[in-house]
């Protein structure tokens, strides 16, 4: 499989390299760099910044006290962190008891939620926060007006109370609701469905305290909830599902009905990550091939294609490639490409992205100060072809490559996050490649040499 690479200009700048994983809130934005120090920039009023302040900046500086971030995620005032121990750390608007320390207190530094271990993965929603632990089951904590912390028991809570649900492998919180995938491959989800959020068919909108599941979803590796009243699921064959509200075309199906069920995205395959959140009204996801698409609400150019108007139908963002993460604030979006570098588009009005000033970008612009210092990159030309075999797979799989000297590559999971680093015998095809550990899924494989970069997908079933 080949990428399609632009060429473009050298450019040299203040770039974002060696980031791991990037994040967002509704006005800010997060990225950890190589030795898992979570970095942050943009709105700071409530203190979600963690930087010991409530002052906004517009670049990248380091979260006060915490250190090994393995994940991490942005509601309307408050951040949630997990720590490579598996605890988890909050910090910023308390106000309905979403940083889980058993206060309403807001806390411009991390705080430790207390009584939770075995942590593997985290989300936050506006005012409330959820956490998985490794046997399945789901943790959530904050406010519960609609019953969206799906414990059934009434009223916000400040501690973290175990959901009426088990099984469950992912996660993702919007405004009123909170969206779970189960090991089976199925979405459920409870808490308000005022926009048929939780895509259960029902007639009228209601509000749900108990799970109800995402009617005709199955084989979904990857789930996002929209920060107001949408939502989107990757299925295992690389195909978009969306539902709930469409006002702008967040729906990505060249309407703007809302839809009470789950429907695929039309014009839209080989999708291999989708963003961890999507925005007011605005969803991205990446390719096989590298490159971002997205669509919905468009009046900060948020959609990344050079343009402020609305689409209803998926748009490429323009002028990047190699990316294997993307992410979306309220009107923003971030990418993280396969060099580290962290890239971001759409409103700057708190210098949420990143690059020091406060006017919004139709296209991608490079994050500044974060990771490491001045560098300078070229975009590459295209390597040659790169095919897994056998393909899905459940064992053993190989690489067919034209392998250089000085290659490098990882699998990447739904989600952008790297489970494996591949060994040079492994990219050139004669050392084979384990992926039994691996939970059934789409995957990105991508190999890195110094002619440029080269990507197949990978189901493991």
């Amino acid at each position: 499989m080949r990428i399609p690479l632009l060429l473009t200009a050298l450019l040299t700048a203040t770039l974002a390299v060696r980031a791991q994983q990037i994040g967002a809130g509704a006005y800010w934005s997060m990225a950890t760099c190589g030795n898992a120090v979570l970095h942050s920039w943009g709105s700071n009023i409530y203190g979600q910044l963690g930087d010991s302040t409530s002052t906004g900046h517009y670049t990248a500086a380091p979260v006060h006290g915490l250190l090994e971030v393995v994940d991490m995620q942005g509601g309307f005032g408050h951040t949630v962190a997990l720590a490579a121990d598996s605890t988890v750390w909050c910090w910023g608007r308390n106000d309905a008891g979403g940083l889980g320390d058993g206060t309403t207190n807001s806390s411009i530094i991390p705080v430790q939620v207390p009584g939770l271990d075995g942590v593997i993965a985290i989300a936050a929603g506006d005012m409330f926060s959820a956490a998985l632990k490794a046997d399945g089951t789901l943790w959530t904590w904050g406010e519960n007006n609609y019953g969206q912390l799906g414990t059934g028991i009434p009223g916000n809570s400040s501690v973290p109370a175990q959901a009426n649900l088990t099984g469950v492998t992912a996660m993702a919180a919007g405004n009123g609701h909170l969206l779970v995938l189960l090991a089976n491959g199925t979405v459920w989800g409870w808490g308000l469905n005022d926009n048929h959020q939780l895509g259960a068919g029902l007639g009228a909108p209601i509000v749900a305290d108990t799970a109800l599941q995402a009617v005709g979803l199955d084989q979904v590796v990857a789930i996002s909830a929209g920060r107001y009243s949408f939502n989107a699921a990757l299925r295992a064959d690389g195909t978009i599902w969306t539902w709930g509200y469409n006002q702008w075309g967040q729906l990505g199906n060249g309407g703007n009905i809302t839809g009470d069920t789950p429907a695929q995205v039309p014009g839209l395959t080989n999708i291999v990550s989708i963003a961890r959140q999507g925005g007011q009204g605005h969803m991205c996801a990446v390719r096989d091939d590298g490159t971002v698409w997205s669509w919905g609400y468009n009046l900060a150019g948020q959609l990344g294609n050079g343009a402020n108007s609305d689409s209803n139908v998926p748009v490429q963002v323009s002028n990047i490639t190699d990316v294997v993460a993307v992410t979306c604030g309220m009107s923003h979006a971030l990418a993280l490409k396969a060099d580290g570098t962290t890239w971001a588009w759409g409103s700057s009005d708190w210098g949420q992205l990143g690059y020091g000033g406060l006017v919004a970008s139709y296209v991608p612009v490079a994050v500044s100060g974060i990771c490491a210092g001045t560098t300078e990159i070229r975009e590459p030309e295209a390597p040659g072809a790169l095919s897994v075999f056998p393909n899905p797979a459940s064992g053993i799989i190989r690489l067919r490559a034209e392998q250089r000297p000085g290659s490098t590559g990882a699998i990447h999971d739904a989600l952008g996050a790297k489970v494996m680093d591949l060994t040079a015998a492994q990219l050139s095809g004669s050392e084979a490649i384990d992926v039994s550990g691996l939970q059934a899924g789409t995957y990105l494989l991508r190999a890195i040499d110094p002619s440029g970069s080269a990507a197949a997908r990978v189901v493991v079933q």
